[in-house]
């Protein structure tokens, strides 16, 4: 099986949050004209959930476990056995990555190219 790379993965990381940041701030831009500017970190909130249901629902429900970047780059994820990944899994990446500086460290010392994140949730990136 080969792994992700480290670069594969950044890059697909990328695209996805290309995707995902405008929608936030359109959402959050909204929520703001609507309430008059009342509620002060719709941005931050929007692009939370919206981060979150990108990645979990996409990669839990699509086949090969891949958000857009991931298809366009060529990689998905999959559970440690090589099975579909389910929601726990995919939430419990997500919570794992908001720990990235640290969590991409582990990527270059152990053998299975694994994050934090996806010891946490007990998944590897895998190419396709």
């Amino acid at each position: 099986m080969y792994y992700a790379t480290f670069l594969q993965r950044v890059i697909a990381l990328a695209i996805d949050m290309i995707l995902v940041i405008p929608l936030a701030l359109l959402f959050a831009y909204s929520l703001n004209k609507i309430t008059e500017g009342t509620y002060k970190h719709e941005f931050t909130f929007f692009l939370f959930l919206l981060a979150y249901l990108y990645f979990s629902v996409l990669e839990t429900y699509s086949a090969g476990g891949q958000t857009l970047g991931k298809k366009i780059i060529g990689i998905g994820v999959t559970s440690s056995n090589y099975r579909k990944v389910n929601v726990l899994n995919t939430s419990v990446r997500f919570v794992g990555k908001l720990f990235l500086p640290v969590g991409f460290i582990l990527y270059f010392v152990n053998n299975d190219k694994r994050c934090l994140h996806d010891f946490f949730a007990n998944t590897k990136v895998i190419r396709k």
